[in-house]
């Protein structure tokens, strides 16, 4: 299995002419701008492309898995239909939304099951980071 997209943003939504709308995508990580106390609720969804080796066998589902730190954190499976194996795989999860336990890196494992069996892997880590707020003249947009 060959990786070639991954995308987490903040929202995907379904078009007209096999076409997709990504928003608010997040390309180096996540930087959360927040005062509360940890745990913190999250929401985004994931955009996940890969391609079938020739010799890999063809899955029924995928099912992707987030942690952080060995701590199990939010899943989502769904179908694989898979008409041309030439083609590459799209997975795209709904809204995923859950208590983040601190700022850290998240880990994205992606599962392709036969009958409830894993044939294919990946994971892919992606940082999240508590950002700097603005202060004195940042916060109002003056340039230094």
């Amino acid at each position: 299995m060959k990786v070639l997209d991954f995308l987490v943003c903040d929202d995907i939504r379904a078009e007209v002419g096999n076409k997709f709308s990504v928003m608010g995508c997040y390309t180096e990580g996540m930087q959360i701008q927040s005062v509360a106390p940890w745990p913190i609720p999250i929401r985004f969804c994931v955009f996940f492309r890969f391609q079938l080796d020739q010799d890999d066998a063809a899955p029924e589902s995928v099912a992707l898995t987030i942690a952080q730190n060995g701590v199990f954190l939010s899943t989502s499976v769904n179908p694989a239909i898979i008409l041309d194996r030439t083609r590459p795989i799209t997975f795209i999860s709904g809204p995923l939304q859950f208590l983040l336990p601190a700022p850290g890196e998240l880990i994205f494992s992606f599962e392709c099951k036969v009958r409830d069996r894993s044939v294919l892997g990946e994971s892919l880590a992606f940082p999240v980071q508590l950002a700097t707020p603005p202060t004195g003249a940042q916060a109002f947009g003056a340039v230094q």
